[in-house]
Formats: structure tokens, C-alpha cells, sequence
């Protein structure tokens, strides 16, 4: 449009100056707001004066772009009507909520029996998962944990002697550490009643492996590891504070562990506890240069951490192929030696475990979102009439949808918010019943993700029992 759309005609009190601009439809009214107000200006100036022409020039100049000011009234007219709608939308979200509230309380027993049975199957789903989320669903403590990798046999942790471990030392590599442990234990003396305590006799590479940080003090460091060195230890997190009451000054003093004394040079953090990576105490493992290279028997269990920007199956060739060449194992042997993730040796024969408690709990829920489906059902045979009068004062169809919706979306939010203490009583009874090793179970409760869970869980299932009434 230009201004050539826009000229004088004959004035006429009875109509704007001008000519129309055209419509782009019958119903838009925007165009005859402008033309309006350019007649009025138009109307204004030719009271002052202003010829006709003139008039309609002057106000034509003055008004400017027709075309952009149109754009821009139709934006903020776009902008007008969509705030409308939302707030039309939240007064009748508001009027259906407290409408559904309202419908509830006065069927207190059916609405009590409908929000025990969510609540149960809810709790029952989430305390399940939570023991799902901390074991299986939460990223290892371990920093880079898919670079630590357990060398196996058959998918289990297979022992190998000291000269084996020595040669991936130091033939291997794609490894950038290499850490051996063998099982330890040894009697606390300290208080009234000795303590039996179970953990490792580890090289201090093991620290370099796992890459936890200390809690305090410091590590095995190499010289630990020599003969005649001076006797260390390290005790879990668990140990110093149940033992030493977490006394800083446990570290640096010297305890008596088993038949000799050591002192304590540090303290492990509280992300040891990984299961079978629970030790309650790590001493350094000692052995000779002669005895690396010439011991016998399997009793190391190796743990390594890949080199950067080598991949598992890399890294696997180097250390069958460095096996088979020194002659440790056969041909059929080293066809079943692999190396195995750190997450897999730890919660590998738990997952179909619990994954199939999950999907029992979750088949449960849903025989509950059945069982409430049908009690709305019923109901919903017994509101006709309310339905039917909502309908002929003018409620369409979309909206009765909607606040059956709100009503089933308001049970399921208050049988979620009614099933966090019972998920959290859950977990604590899945907890003290969980057989002893399994990783991070202790961890299981209400965590934000667990609670999130919760809530997102409730809405879900009133959107499945509150679809099939709709």
C-alpha cells in the first residue's frame, strides 16, 4: 500500500474524509481506524485552513507508514488477544479447580477410597525406584568411571599372579594405570572390644585407578609398598567415624591392626562404599622385585584405567595379546579374558533383579489406576444430570473433557504428595532388608530426583485413570 491509496474526496459529515483503505477482510476493523483518524487530522487542518489536498498531504505526512503502522498495531493487537486467552484460559483453570475440589469433598468416600489406593500404588512404584536410582540410574562417584575397567574372565573378576600383573605394568600401554588388590583382614584393637575388619592389602596405583580424592591425609605412595618401609594404613570413611568418632587426630597416630602397628596416613572418602569397592581398611601390598617376577599362584584382582583416547576394545587386545606372548594363558583362556567396566562388576547381576521388581511395582500401579478408572466410571453414571444441565448452559464438550481431567489431575497430585512418606518408609524397609555388598543402596530415599519422580508419577497415572471417564 502507498500513499497514491489514500486522497481527498468530496467531504462529507456523514463519513470519514478519504478514501477507504481496503480491507483484507470484512471483519477488520483496523483499517477503518486509521482511516479515521487520518480524516479527523485531515478535518482538523482544513478548520485551520488547509486546503483539501493539503490537508490529507500534511496528514498522510504526519501519520507515516501505513503499511509499518498497521504491522505494528496488528503485533500489539496479536500480543492483546493472546494475553486474553491465557488469562482466560487461568480464570477457567481456576474455576475448574475449585469446582473439582468442591466435587470431591462431597463424595468424601469415594474420593478417600480412590486416593488410598494412588497413594499405595504410587509409593510402592517410587520406593522401588528409588533403590533403582541409587544403585543402578546414578553416575558413578568415580571420576571418568568408563575408563576404569576390571580385568575378567567370563564377565567376573579374574585373579592374576604377581608377574602377570607386573608385565601389564609395564608391557601394556594402553593402560594408563594399573592397580592389584587382594583381600585383607585384621582385629581393630582399639577401645574396650577389638573389631574384625575386612579390607585390602592394595599397590598404592590402585589410588591412581579409582582417582577418588582423599578425606583427609594422604594416599599410598610408592615407597609404602617397599620392604621395611614403615607400616600404614588407611581407613574408610565409615571406620574413622564410628571407631574414631571422626577425630582429625585419628590421622598421624598409630593404631594396632591385626598383629603389627601402623600408622594411620589417611582416611578414604565416603564414596568407597561401592559395594565390593567397600574396603574398611587399605594396606600397602608388599612384595619383592624378585617376588613380581617370579611369585606364583592368582590372587591379585586388577583393576586399570584405560589411557586417553583408548577405547576398551583396544585396550582388551593389548592385554590378551601381552598374556598370550608371556605365556600366562592358553589360546581357549585368553578367548574368555576381557576387560570388564567398573559399573558392570558392581551392579551387573542386580539389574534384572530389580528391573523386574520395577516392573511388578509398576504393574501394580496399574491394576490401582484400573481399580480407580472404575470408580470414577461409576461416578460419572451417577453425575448425568449434572453433566447434562452443564451442557445445555452452554459447557461444550472440550470443557466437561477438561474438568473431568482437572478433577482425576487433582486426586492423582494429592495421592502422590500422600505417597512421599510412604515412598520414603519404603525405601528405609528395602534397605534394612537388601542383602549385605550391594553398591550405594544406602543411598536410596527421597533425593530430588526420587521426589520428581513422585509427583511427575501421580500426574501421569490421573492422566491414565482420568482419560478412560473423560
Amino acid at each position: 500500500m502507498s500513499s497514491r491509496d489514500i486522497g481527498p474526496e468530496t467531504p462529507d459529515r456523514r463519513r470519514p474524509l478519504g478514501p477507504r483503505l481496503p480491507a483484507r477482510a470484512p471483519h477488520d476493523e483496523l483499517d477503518a481506524e486509521i482511516q479515521d483518524h487520518l480524516a479527523r487530522r485531515a478535518e482538523a487542518l482544513m478548520a485551520a485552513g488547509a486546503t483539501e489536498e493539503q490537508a490529507w498531504a500534511q496528514a498522510r505526512a504526519r501519520f507515516g507508514n501505513v503499511i509499518e503502522v498497521k504491522r505494528q498495531m496488528e503485533t500489539v493487537q496479536r500480543k492483546r488477544r493472546r494475553k486474553m486467552r491465557w488469562k482466560a484460559l487461568g480464570d477457567q483453570l481456576q474455576q475448574d479447580l475449585r469446582y473439582g475440589v468442591r466435587a470431591l469433598r462431597r463424595r468424601p468416600g469415594s474420593s478417600g477410597v480412590a486416593l488410598v489406593m494412588l497413594a499405595m500404588g504410587v509409593a510402592a512404584t517410587a520406593a522401588v525406584f528409588s533403590v533403582v536410582n541409587a544403585v543402578l540410574l546414578r553416575p558413578l562417584p568415580v571420576p571418568q568411571a568408563d575408563a576404569v575397567r576390571w580385568v575378567a574372565l567370563d564377565g567376573e573378576v579374574a585373579p592374576l599372579s604377581p608377574p602377570a600383573v607386573d608385565l601389564l605394568r609395564r608391557e601394556v600401554t594402553a593402560l594408563e594405570s594399573v592397580g592389584a588388590i587382594t583381600g585383607s583382614r585384621g582385629a581393630l584393637v582399639h577401645g574396650a572390644v577389638p573389631k574384625l575388619l575386612e579390607g585390602w592389602s592394595a599397590t598404592p596405583e590402585l589410588l591412581q585407578v579409582v582417582g577418588l580424592p582423599m578425606a583427609s591425609g594422604r594416599g599410598l605412595q610408592p615407597g609404602d609398598a617397599v620392604e621395611g618401609a614403615d607400616p600404614v594404613v588407611l581407613l574408610s570413611h565409615e571406620v574413622w567415624t564410628r571407631d574414631f568418632q571422626g577425630d582429625p587426630g585419628a590421622v598421624g597416630s598409630t593404631i594396632r591392626l591385626g598383629d603389627s602397628d601402623r600408622r594411620v596416613v589417611g582416611v578414604l572418602t565416603p564414596d568407597w562404599a561401592l559395594g565390593s569397592l567397600s574396603p574398611e581398611f587399605i594396606v600397602p601390598f608388599i612384595l619383592s622385585p624378585e617376588a613380581w617376577a617370579s611369585a606364583g599362584g592368582n590372587y591379585l584382582q586388577v583393576l586399570t584405567r584405560l589411557a586417553p583416547g583408548v577405547t576398551g576394545e583396544q585396550a582388551q587386545a593389548e592385554v590378551v595379546q601381552a598374556l598370550g606372548q608371556a605365556g600366562f594363558a592358553d589360546d581357549e583362556t585368553l578367548a574368555r579374558v576381557g576387560l570388564q567396566p567398573l559399573d558392570d562388576i558392581l551392579t551387573g547381576v542386580l539389574r534384572a533383579p530389580l528391573f523386574l521388581l520395577l516392573g511388578a511395582v509398576v504393574l501394580v500401579l496399574l491394576i490401582a489406576c484400573g481399580n480407580v478408572a472404575n470408580l470414577l466410571l461409576a461416578q460419572g453414571a451417577s453425575r448425568g444430570r449434572e453433566l447434562a444441565v452443564r451442557t445445555a448452559l452452554g459447557a461444550g464438550r472440550g470443557r466437561v473433557t477438561r474438568q473431568l481431567l482437572v478433577e482425576s489431575l487433582i486426586l492423582g497430585t494429592v495421592g502422590a504428595v500422600l505417597a512421599l512418606p510412604l515412598a520414603w518408609a519404603g525405601a528405609r524397609v528395602l534397605v534394612s532388608l537388601a542383602p549385605a555388598g550391594v553398591p550405594r543402596i544406602a543411598d536410596a530415599g527421597l533425593d530430588p530426583v526420587t521426589f520428581l519422580f513422585t509427583l511427575g508419577l501421580g500426574v501421569v497415572t490421573a492422566l491414565v485413570f482420568g482419560v478412560v471417564p473423560a
